[in-house]
């Protein structure tokens, strides 16, 4: 029984893990077309165009991901209810900077207000 548990955890650890590697890179990969390239400017640290919002993938994948676990009740309760709400709040304003190029204290205000 418990070497089953382990075997399930790796295998969604890994294909958690895939899932989320392929979707960075094609958000990466589409980022000029979708209008995901930072020009630099002076609040960046980088000095060529970068791509944006390839944590998208990270956030989506694992939002699909606990919410499969919490649907099959691999895990529950409402503490990771609350904490996949204000994690997919959190970064939905970082995408929104990322495209958008919030000011800090609209930023910062936004996520103390969530936290």
């Amino acid at each position: 029984m418990v070497f089953d548990s382990v075997i399930i955890s790796t295998v969604m650890l890994i294909g958690v893990s895939l899932a989320t590697l392929v979707g960075a890179l094609l958000i990466i990969r589409l980022a000029p077309t979708l209008g995901l390239v930072q020009k630099p400017t002076n609040r960046c640290s980088h000095i060529q165009p970068t791509p944006r919002g390839g944590g998208l993938s990270f956030v989506v994948i694992s939002l699909l991901a606990t919410t499969v676990c919490l649907w099959n009740e691999v895990s529950s309760g409402s503490l990771l209810t609350v904490l996949l709400c204000g994690g997919a709040l959190i970064a939905a304003i970082g995408f929104c900077d990322d495209l958008y190029q919030l000011s800090i204290k609209k930023r910062l205000g936004a996520q103390l207000l969530i936290i």
